[in-house]
């Protein structure tokens, strides 16, 4: 593949500051977008000549867009609109969107050739629909290419204030807090994988895809794991709110994409990752 010019918006992010690593250590010039220097909330501009486009800027906590619903539908759809025109207008061949699993009405079957619906556990499920069907439309009418990635579950070194977070400071201190019950189950996959199928989209053609293991974990046995691998404990504060996720990754696993961490060596990794550093974002 002929080396491209790359930009990035939430290139500051816990998914974007690792994808121009990645990008500049496989030597392609990445355009850095973040909220210093782009604001996709209003008329927005990208660069002249940036051949892919990532699009990964967005209000990314789905129990916020239930506290503040005008400002997360402003940054995930609106500013995905914003980012389309200034898109149209610099000439960008293609956009790569990271979208949610949160998009399907059914959770616990997850296929990418489901009609558009969503989840109405939180807004942050239409938000990034709405903004997939721009995408589309925006690919018809003015042929700009796309991949769209739903991601289910995303951990790894400097995420914060998801489950696995929650759960690895509680072994650190003695006492874990959840927003949902401890027997929800979630579908998790490791940052350098979801980094990996990201990388990869670049050569596929237009089209959604499912980036998950395909697995669902309890919390309460992920705890149990970590629990028997440390030798420490932790008191467990947890909420009624139970939810049940699980992925299907066939699609993206016929492009060849393939995970490299399962949850258990993800989640000890990311133990000892906060151990050394502590849970500030590094």
């Amino acid at each position: 593949m002929n080396k491209k010019k790359i930009g990035v918006t939430g290139a500051g992010g816990f998914l974007g500051r690792r994808l121009c690593e990645v990008l500049e250590s496989k030597k392609y010039e990445v355009v850095k977008y973040n909220s210093d220097n782009l604001d996709i909330r209003e008329k927005c501009k990208i660069s002249e000549g940036i051949d892919v486009l990532f699009h990964l800027a967005a209000l990314n906590k789905p129990y916020f867009s239930k506290l503040e619903p005008l400002e997360t539908f402003k940054v995930n759809a609106l500013g995905t609109l914003n980012v389309l025109e200034a898109a149209k207008a610099a000439r960008v061949k293609k956009i790569i969107f990271t979208s949610s699993i949160l998009v399907y009405k059914d959770l616990t079957k997850t296929k990418e050739t489901d009609p558009a619906s969503y989840n109405s556990i939180y807004p942050y499920g239409l938000e990034k629909l709405v903004a997939e069907e721009y995408i589309k439309i925006y690919s018809e009418l003015f042929g700009i290419g796309y991949s769209i990635l739903r991601i289910s579950g995303v951990y790894g070194p400097g995420m914060y204030k998801n489950p696995i977070f929650d759960l690895t400071q509680g072994l650190l201190t003695g006492r874990a807090k959840l927003y949902v019950s401890k027997n929800s189950a979630y579908d998790f996959v490791y940052i350098d994988d979801v980094i990996s199928a990201l990388v990869m989209a670049m050569d596929w053609e237009n089209g959604t895809y499912n980036v998950c293991s395909g697995k669902s974990s309890k919390l309460i046995n992920v705890y149990n794991f970590l629990e028997k691998s440390l030798k420490k404990r932790a008191s467990i504060e947890d909420d009624d709110f139970l939810i049940n996720i699980l992925g299907n990754n066939r699609k993206i696993k016929s492009k060849g994409w393939k995970q490299n961490y399962d949850l258990k060596k993800g989640i000890l990794k990311i133990y000892n990752y906060f151990k050394k550093n502590g849970s500030k974002q590094q």
